[in-house]
This record gives C-alpha cells, sequence and structure tokens, in this order.
C-alpha cells in the first residue's frame, strides 16, 4: 500500500530541480511515491527527471502541451494511489524524514491533515524569520491559510477538490480554503520538520505583479471570502472572519504597491468593492467594517467608484486600521 503519494509540477526547472528530486530520493517513508508531471518544460528539466525514472517510487508524466502548474497538480492527483497526499514545487526542499513524521503523526491522530513547518528564503538565499505558523494553527485550523505544501492531506477529503487552472496565481490558497473548511477535524502538526521554499523572482511572492497575477490574486480573495460565507464563517469564529476580511483589504492595499497602479486601479477598487458587500453578511460584520473602515465603508455604501479608486491611488500604504 501507497502511504503517500508526493506530487511535483514541473516546468523549466533545470537549475533547481535534481535539488528537489534528492530530497525525495532518500526519504525515510518506504512506501511512498513521487508523481512527476512535466507540463511541456522547453529545456532539460525533462531528461533531469529520467535519470529518475529508474527508481519504482518515481512517476514520470509528461503533458503535451504547456497546460499550468494547477493543471499539472490536478493530474499529479488523479494518477495518486496514496492515502494521504503531498506536494512539492520544483525548485524547493524537504527534510528527508518529512514525509514519514506527518504520515506517522497523522495515523496517530487519525487526521485529516497533518502540517510541517516551514523555512522559506528571499530572492538573495537570506533565510527568513517568520512566527510559527503551526502555534496559530493549534488554536484555530482556519488559520492554515497559506503555505499548502507543507502538509499531507488524507486522499477521501481531497478527492473532489481540484486546483482551479484559470487563476495564475492563488489557486494553491483557493484549494488550501476549500480543504480546510471541507474537513471537520482538527489539524494535526508536528514542529522540528521543515519544507524549504524558496522564493523566485517570476514566482507568485514577486517583487512586482504583471496585470494577470492581480487579477488572479484578486479572484482568489474573491472566492476565499465566498467560501467564507458559504461556510457561515462569519457566525462561528466571527473574530476570525472579520481578521482575514483586514488581511484581505490590506492585500488590496499591498497590489497597489507591488504592481502597475495605473493599470490596475480600476479593479483593485471593483474588487475592494466587492469584498465589502460580501463581507456584509451580518449587522456584527457591518458595524465592524464602519468602525475599523469608515472612509472606505462610506464612500462604497454611496457607490462613489472614482473617489475610492483615488483613495487606494492616495493610500496605497494603508494601514491606519490594520
Amino acid at each position: 500500500m501507497v502511504k503517500v503519494s508526493v506530487i511535483v509540477p514541473v516546468y523549466n526547472a533545470t537549475n533547481y530541480l535534481e535539488r528537489c528530486l534528492d530530497s525525495l530520493v532518500n526519504q525515510t517513508l518506504d512506501e511512498i511515491e513521487f508523481i512527476c508531471v512535466d507540463d511541456c518544460s522547453t529545456d532539460n528539466s525533462l531528461e533531469i527527471l529520467t535519470k529518475y525514472a529508474n527508481n519504482d517510487k518515481f512517476k514520470i508524466i509528461r503533458h503535451e502541451t504547456n497546460r499550468g502548474e494547477s493543471e499539472a497538480r490536478n493530474t499529479g492527483l488523479i494518477n495518486a494511489r496514496g492515502e494521504y497526499i503531498g506536494f512539492l514545487d520544483n525548485d524547493d526542499t524537504v527534510d528527508l524524514c518529512f514525509f514519514d513524521k506527518l504520515y506517522q503523526k497523522a495515523k496517530l491522530d487519525n487526521a485529516d491533515i497533518c502540517k510541517g513547518e516551514v523555512c522559506r528564503y528571499s530572492y538573495s538565499m537570506e533565510k527568513l524569520v517568520q512566527k510559527n505558523l503551526n502555534e496559530e494553527i493549534r488554536k484555530n485550523k482556519l488559520n492554515f491559510n497559506i503555505y499548502f505544501w507543507s502538509a499531507i492531506y488524507k486522499q477521501d477529503i481531497i478527492k473532489n477538490i481540484r486546483f482551479n487552472p484559470s487563476l495564475k496565481i492563488g489557486a494553491d490558497v483557493l484549494f488550501l480554503n476549500e480543504v480546510v473548511l471541507n474537513t471537520k477535524k482538527s489539524i494535526s502538526t508536528v514542529d522540528g520538520i521543515f519544507y524549504y521554499h524558496f522564493d523566485r523572482e517570476d514566482s507568485g511572492y514577486s517583487k512586482f505583479l504583471s496585470k494577470e497575477k492581480v487579477d488572479s490574486r484578486l479572484r482568489t480573495t474573491v472566492k476565499v471570502i465566498e467560501n467564507l460565507n458559504k461556510f457561515n464563517i462569519y457566525k462561528t469564529d466571527l473574530e476570525y472572519y472579520n481578521t482575514y476580511i483586514d488581511c484581505c483589504i490590506k492585500q488590496i492595499f499591498d497590489l497597489a504597491c507591488i504592481s502597475d497602479i495605473k493599470l490596475n486601479l480600476n479593479i483593485l477598487g471593483k474588487t475592494l468593492s466587492q469584498l465589502f458587500k460580501l463581507a456584509s453578511v451580518s449587522i456584527k460584520s457591518i458595524n465592524y467594517l464602519k468602525q475599523h473602515h469608515p472612509i472606505i465603508y462610506l464612500y462604497i455604501e454611496k457607490e462613489k467608484q472614482s473617489e475610492l479608486n483615488l483613495f487606494i491611488l492616495e493610500n496605497k500604504n494603508y494601514k491606519k486600521y490594520l
């Protein structure tokens, strides 16, 4: 029986793919498979993958056309046989005991999701200091809303959930949101084992985002809020709901700073209006918006979109209430 299937989407990863695969080939968990989906790479990625094909734990699948990272992950999900599913990006690595420790803890707790820690490196390979997200997740499972690849997921709970291929970036955030909302159990965590994530200039953490990526981020934000509303989080956990709305508002202003503001101003403003309307689902959430974001709320209530757009333009570092 395959205990864990690890899905690796691959596209033009010549410079770092071997580093990634080497962290898999020596994993201490025996009953494991690695599904590498080459998304029609134009460099030597496929040649690198074939070097590992003799290892019976590796399964190499090639797309005949470039279909995007989400479709590559979905292809992996279709072909996965494991009791649990894990993910590894083609430029990242994991500790050699990563999937072994996660699987043991997941079985011990009968968990749907089991998460390790994340060690993140900047473009210049500087180790970034960040808080232990696991501590926050132990307080509230909804705090697991980023770094989806740092966990394994029971196949039964994700068999009907897929990555949205229409999203250039953000599909992983939406996928994680849907998975967490659909599990009724708490999330197990294991401290001291790491997923190593390396920021790259052309990734979702880029210093400057194209219009297409800005649009994807904004659509992801809207879909996540729609999911929170669908699961009545504003009723069951208003504090989390309001905090998340604050984060979404901050993200819109952050996007104004890392994109062509003139090109994206209209969609930023319209998304902010849509976000406020979605968040106005109860008297308590409306009162929160009025109290903490009075100027924005007034512009939206009065349908003064042009004034709202101007407010975004003039307050890109909006942090007054965040």
